[in-house]
């Protein structure tokens, strides 16, 4: 059975940190082929467990009242390609949507707890928010890693639970306002190439070990 109430908890906390607005972004669970997903249009501070909404594994409401939330599809997409998967954050936070909006490409493998926690963040361009495209091109980008920022939109992380979840989007918000930071004092310093592939390493081997 879902935890209805750490899933609220863990909601109240994303929007206290500011890593997920009022009416912005998405959160969901899984368990074996059945969703549990924030509805559209529904403040993430005030969320109460009876305005959640319980989905199967191709969209088909099994209980709740309200209507599931507008990126249902990129869930759904992610959930299907990524059994390893149990927990989905789509948000705005503002360092990394910082990141989104520019023209600024963000380098991989410049600090060791991010590549072993995260992999390689992916990027996609531009699409359409509630798509079918955009849906695929995000689950594509999270083939080699468990973040990836979207164009002029916003990021995704996703997580063997949703605590798991909640610390992957918390370093990518630490990342990228680092990395910005970084763009204003100069130059950004990568790690030495074979520390990379090393975390690389560490990474894949603690995304099996959740499956």
């Amino acid at each position: 059975m879902f935890d209805k109430n750490e899933f609220v908890d863990i909601l109240k906390i994303l929007y206290q940190k500011n890593l997920i607005g009022g009416y912005g972004g998405n959160v969901s669970i899984r368990e074996n082929d059945k969703i549990l997903i924030t509805p559209s249009q529904v403040n993430k501070g005030l969320l109460k467990i009876e305005d959640l909404v319980i989905v199967d594994i191709n969209g088909v409401i099994i209980d709740g009242k309200r209507k599931p939330s507008s990126e249902i599809l990129m869930h759904l997409e992610i959930y299907k390609n990524r059994d390893d998967v149990k927990a989905i954050i789509h948000s705005h936070p503002p360092y990394s949507v910082a990141i989104c909006i520019s023209e600024t490409d963000f380098l991989n493998g410049i600090l060791p707890e991010t590549t072993i926690y995260l992999g390689r963040i992916g990027f996609v361009k531009y699409i359409k928010p509630g798509t079918i495209e955009l849906a695929k091109s995000v689950s594509e980008s999270l083939r080699e890693g468990d973040a990836t920022f979207m164009e002029n939109h916003g990021v995704v992380v996703v997580g063997k639970n949703i605590v798991d979840a909640l610390s992957k989007i918390e370093i990518l918000e630490e990342i990228s306002k680092s990395f910005i930071y970084s763009k204003i004092l100069g130059k950004i310093k990568k790690l030495p190439d074979e520390d990379i592939k090393y975390f690389l390493e560490l990474y894949k081997s603690l995304r099996k070990s959740s499956i």
